[in-house]
Formats: C-alpha cells, sequence, structure tokens
C-alpha cells in the first residue's frame, strides 16, 4: 500500500528540478499512505515526474522500491495497492522468458505491461490497485484505478495542457497551479449521500478516476477515459444457458473461490490480521484466514459502552472458536470524541459517515499489531445483505396500492410527528417503550410511502439530506442516478447501484483512508474479481430467503462456525449522534455547522433552524447536521472558505 503522484506537462516546458520539487510536494501529503520510503523519477526532457510512498508489504528489500523501470527501460510504473495474482502472473510470464530481480508484485506488473501492453495487462490482474504508467517510448501517461474503487485516484487539467495526478485530493491540491475552490454543485451530492462520489470532487477543476477507468494522457491531447471492465448485473446469469446447478454446488464453487480470494490476501512479507465484528462477513473471511494460515491469525475488534451497538461478545466467541490471537479495544465516549479531531485530516474531502470513527480506532489498534489487516467490505453489496434488499420492496410494493394523492400527504403528516411524542407515548404503561422504536421505523415507512416511484423510494431511503439544493447557496439539483432495471426487480437494481455508488463512495471510502491515516493496509477478499464475476449475477433466490439476505455466504459459513455464534441482528456501527450533537459534540459541532465555510456556501437560515430543532429535541437532525459539521471541519483544516 502506498501513495502516488505525479505532473507532466509539454517537454522542454518545466526544468527537472523545478518538476521534481513539484512532485515532492505533493508526495508530501501521502507520507501516511506510504511511512517506509519515498521515490522519485524525473525525465526534465519528456516533462514527467512521478513520485511514490512506500507502505513496505511485499519484497522490502529496494528490490521492491518505486517508481519502478522495465526490464527493458522502456515503462515506468508507480502502484498503489496489491496485485493478488501476481504469483501465477509471474509463472506465466517466466514461461515466456522473463526474469525477476525481486519478487513484489509491482514488478510483475510493470513486466506484464512491458510484455502485453497496458490494456492485456489490466484484463488479466486481480487486485486493488491506483497506478501510473509512464511509456518512455510514445512519451504517455495511463493512469487505472481498481475494478471496484478500493484505492482512490485523482486528476486535474493544468494551465497550458499538463496534468496533475495523485492518491488524494491533498495530493493534487499541492499542485501550485491546481486552485482549491469549492464546488457547491459536489457539495450538494455530498450532503444527499455523506461522501463525493465519482468522478467528481469537492475542489473544482479535480476530478476522481471512477472504479474500472483507465485515462491516457500525452502532451498537445485532451485526456481520453474509458472502461475497461463492466461488473455484471445482479440477477442476470440467467440469461445465458440454464443454471441447473444444486445448492450444494453451488456454496462448494462459493466456498473454493472465497478460500482462494482470501488465501492471496494473505500473502505479505509483514504482519497480517482480521477485522472482526462478529457478522457474517468479518466471521466468513476470519474462519477462512485461520484454516489456512499456517499460524495463528491475528484478530481486531472494538467494543462499545453502548449495549445497543456492541458486537464485542460476538466477535470474542468467534475468535475463541476459531482460537485466533484477539485484540479488544473499548471505543469508549472519550476516546472516540478524541478522534473526531483527527477526521479533518485523515479525509481528503468531506466525508459524513460516522461510523469512521471506530474505523479510525481499529485501525489503529492493528496498527500496533500488524500492518495488513483482512476486513468483510463487500459482503452486503456482493451477496445481499442490507436491510433495505428485505424492506424496501415489501414497504413499497403495499405503498403503491394507495392512490398518490391521498398516499403522499399522510406520509408526510406521520414523518412530521416529531420524535418526543412517540417518546411520550412509549413513557405511558398501557403503550410501552418500543413505541419510541416505531416512531423511527414509521418514520422511515412515511419517507418511502411518500415517493413517486421506486426509484425515488430508493433515493429516498439513502439520503441523508432530502433536498439539498434547497440549503447550498446558488446549487442546481444534484443529478438523478436512476435505478436501471427496477421495473424487473427492485433488489436487482439496488444491488447494482450499490456495488456502483455506496460501495466506493462511502464503504471503502471509509476503510481506504482510516486505514492509510496509520500507515495500514486494508484488503477486502469478498471483492475478488472471481468473487464478483461469479456471485453477482447469480438469482435473487441465492441471495435472498427465508427473510434473510445472504443466504449463499451463511451457507458457507455454517460449516465453520456455529450458527450461534453469528446469526443475529444486524447492529451498527456509529455513535450516537442524535444525543452527542446535543450534548459532548455540541460546541464543536455548532463550531463547523456555522463555520466559515459554511457561512460562504450554505443557506444559514435553513441551518439555524435545523439546529433549534435538533438542540430543543423538536426533531432529531443528528446526521444531517454532523454531514455539515465534517464538511466545515474538512475546510477547516485546509483554510478553505471559497
Amino acid at each position: 500500500m502506498c501513495g502516488v503522484a505525479g505532473v507532466c506537462v509539454a517537454p522542454g516546458s518545466m526544468a527537472g528540478d523545478r518538476l521534481q520539487h513539484v512532485a515532492t510536494a505533493m508526495a508530501d501529503h501521502l507520507v501516511d499512505r506510504g511511512p517506509d520510503g519515498r521515490g522519485r523519477w524525473v525525465d526534465g526532457d519528456a516533462g514527467v515526474a512521478l513520485a511514490h510512498t512506500r507502505l513496505a508489504i511485499l519484497d522490502l528489500s529496494e528490490a521492491g522500491d518505486q517508481p519502478m523501470l522495465s526490464a527493458d527501460g522502456r515503462w515506468v510504473v508507480a502502484l498503489n495497492g496489491e496485485i493478488y495474482n501476481h504469483r501465477q502472473l509471474a509463472r506465466r510470464l517466466e514461461s515466456a522468458g522473463v526474469r525477476f530481480r525481486g519478487h513484489s508484485d509491482t514488478e510483475v506488473l510493470v513486466e506484464a505491461i512491458a510484455r502485453w501492453g497496458m490494456e492485456v495487462a489490466l484484463e488479466r490482474i486481480d487486485g486493488m490497485f491506483a497506478l501510473a504508467v509512464w511509456d518512455r517510448n510514445e512519451r504517455r501517461l495511463s493512469l487505472a484505478r481498481d475494478r471496484l474503487g478500493e484505492k482512490p485516484l485523482c486528476w486535474a487539467e493544468l494551465p497550458g495542457g499538463g496534468l496533475a495526478f495523485g492518491s488524494t485530493v491533498d495530493a493534487v491540491t499541492a499542485h501550485p497551479d491546481v486552485e482549491v475552490r469549492i464546488s457547491r454543485q459536489a457539495l450538494t451530492a455530498y450532503l444527499r449521500h455523506k461522501a463525493v462520489s465519482d468522478p467528481a470532487s469537492i475542489v473544482e477543476g479535480v476530478h476522481k478516476l471512477p472504479p474500472a477507468h483507465l485515462l491516457s494522457w500525452r502532451s498537445g491531447e485532451s485526456p481520453r477515459i474509458i472502461r475497461y471492465w463492466t461488473p455484471p448485473r445482479s440477477g442476470h446469469g440467467t440469461d445465458g444457458p440454464a443454471d441447473d446447478r444444486s445448492d450444494a454446488q453451488l456454496v462448494a464453487e462459493t466456498s473454493g473461490l472465497l478460500k482462494q480470494a482470501v488465501a492471496d490476501r494473505l500473502v505479505a512479507d509483514v504482519g497480517v490480521g482480521v477485522f472482526l465484528s462478529g457478522g457474517v462477513d468479518s466471521t466468513t473471511v476470519a474462519a477462512v484466514a485461520a484454516a489456512a494460515s499456517d499460524e495463528q491469525v491475528r484478530t481486531f475488534t472494538i467494543a462499545f459502552e453502548d449495549a445497543d451497538l456492541d458486537e464485542s461478545a460476538r466477535a470474542r466467541a468467534v475468535a475463541d472458536h476459531l482460537g485466533t490471537e484477539h485484540h479488544e479495544l473499548t471505543a469508549t465516549q472519550g476516546a472516540t470524541l478524541a478522534m473526531v479531531e483527527r477526521l479533518g485530516s485523515a479525509y481528503d474531502e468531506p466525508f459524513g459517515d460516522s461510523s469512521a470513527l471506530p474505523t479510525l480506532l481499529l485501525a489503529r489498534l492493528a496498527r500496533n499489531e500488524v500492518t495488513v489487516a483482512l476486513t468483510g467490505d463487500g459482503g452486503d453489496e456482493v451477496f445481499g445483505g442490507y436491510n433495505r434488499y428485505l424492506a424496501l420492496p415489501a414497504v413499497w410494493e403495499r405503498a403503491r396500492r394507495m392512490p398518490g394523492p391521498i398516499r403522499r400527504p399522510l406520509a408526510r403528516g406521520v414523518g412530521r410527528v416529531p420524535p418526543r411524542m412517540w417518546d411520550r407515548l412509549g413513557s405511558l404503561p398501557a403503550v410501552g417503550a418500543r413505541v419510541s422504536q416505531l416512531g423511527v421505523k414509521a418514520s422511515k415507512v412515511a419517507l418511502v410511502a411518500e415517493a413517486i416511484d421506486a426509484d425515488d423510494a430508493y433515493r429516498r431511503v439513502v439520503s441523508h439530506w432530502q433536498d439539498p439544493a434547497a440549503l447550498v447557496l446558488g446549487s442546481l439539483n444534484d443529478d438523478r442516478d436512476p435505478l436501471v432495471g427496477w421495473e424487473d426487480s427492485l433488489v436487482d437494481a439496488m444491488i447494482d447501484r450499490d456495488l456502483a455508488s455506496y460501495l466506493p463512495h462511502d464503504v471503502l471510502t471509509k476503510v481506504d483512508r482510516a486505514t492509510m491515516a496509520f500507515g495500514l493496509e486494508s484488503r477486502a477478499p469478498l471483492l475478488a474479481r472471481p468473487v464478483i464475476e461469479a456471485v453477482i449475477p447469480l438469482p435473487i433466490r441465492h441471495k435472498l430467503r427465508a427473510s434473510q439476505g445472504k443466504w449463499l455466504l451463511r451457507s458457507v459459513l455454517a460449516p465453520m462456525v456455529p450458527a450461534e455464534l453469528w446469526e443475529s441482528p444486524k447492529q451498527g456501527f456509529g455513535p450516537p449522534l442524535d444525543t452527542w450533537m446535543r450534548g459532548e459534540l455540541a460546541d464543536w459541532a455548532e463550531a463547523h455547522v456555522f463555520g466559515p465555510a459554511s457561512r460562504s456556501h450554505l443557506d444559514q437560515s435553513v441551518l439555524r433552524q435545523l439546529w433549534e430543532d435538533h438542540r430543543t429535541g423538536r426533531r432529531n437532525h443528528g446526521y444531517a447536521l454532523w454531514d455539515v459539521a465534517a464538511f466545515g471541519a474538512w475546510a477547516a483544516e485546509r483554510n478553505v472558505t471559497g
């Protein structure tokens, strides 16, 4: 795991020492991503400088240093990530006459490009990566990002036709010719989804390369971007020949794919551990890792003081069953609140997913023992685990039977019932405390029932701010990214959308920035290419059964770990923001909700009304206000207001 940065300009337009200085300044923002070494490669005549910060994982010797040249001297590569099938590719290249100097995956990658060319090499690799490749013969830069967006890569055009790129927005904006101006359109999208969606970034003119895309640039030409891989569509495996595999065959084949994926991700010349929550996803990864490893696997868990959030006992029971060396940290209120101050620097863009806080704590805990951590990320999207896959179709199917002119006003009325009203009802002996929980569910049902169609219902469910354009000054409505195919299968359409949007923009961003803040590499076996291409196309009956998600993954796990250890309702991984934003975090939140960046870009009257409603308990707006506070903290860290 590393950081990459660089700059390309017209040949001869900038001296080599100046190019190196600029690239070095950009890479200074990537030291946390690569604390073990720094490398530069500069060609002043060609107008290019590549920079790299290294987190040494494979081949810790100088033979693994980057940027790395191919044996023939034509290709220069800077890689952030891991190529998991590098050993298989190395054997294939060796049979064709290639001789390797070391055993790093970067050397395999650069020789694969030298032998097969950029696009063929991309087709053959399985990994998480953001890479920059310079072709010295054609004087052409290629940038590529992995298939599902595990690793970030940003770029910007420079005045005069040059290009700057880096692993993070901060690295790109360190270039002296990149002006930092907040994109109000990106800010609007951020407030809806609590993360900035590709290909935009929070900074005008800085772009994020989307997953599975390749950018090609040469002096005098505009950047050309193509998609090099298209993910399979959920539930579309039946488009081909009839699939007559039995359930047992399907479980056995999936188990084999997962065992190979985990085995590939255990390969490292440093310590490897597993993030373990005790849920289906992480327990599967830990169980397979424990069976595959010759050494005792180390597992890491965050415990919570709040019993409604805490899953540590379950994780501990799984660890005991698997015989792992288990490490546990209690995310006390003090420790979690202290980590709030780290958010603005750890995340290179505003990021509103509050589960980033315990994820940062977990990454810091693991880094004390290992340099690599396997995660269960992707299990919900690939195997169908989110509650909305079960709930939203059922609620919408019932709601749509009522005529819209009647349904929508009723839904708005239910949605406007203040939370304290539900609490008062719940305090009555004849009613019971469960009514307050019913109020939360009722508000969500009302949100769906108010929708125009199923596409709108999904959008409402995944949105933090339902109308962010009303808050952002001078913003147009954020672009609608519709569900494709919901008329045929709403669940399949939601899975496809979550894989393309929620997974890379929220889940993978959260984990990448949190782990990289402490120089820890995270690896996600459930997102292995063979797993994706085998599981995603399966009919929905192999994902949802008996009112449960992840049927296939549960079936793989069941023979390895007793179901009573992991079979329980899904719990959250975030702090109680509604309460904190009225109490312990109130001062911090108010300072950033109404800070300089907010005053420049957001309607203060709208914010003040929400703040007062939340502060007095009339409404719960903790999560929406947290998004604004996270934006303010990001801006304050960089002294950005415009």
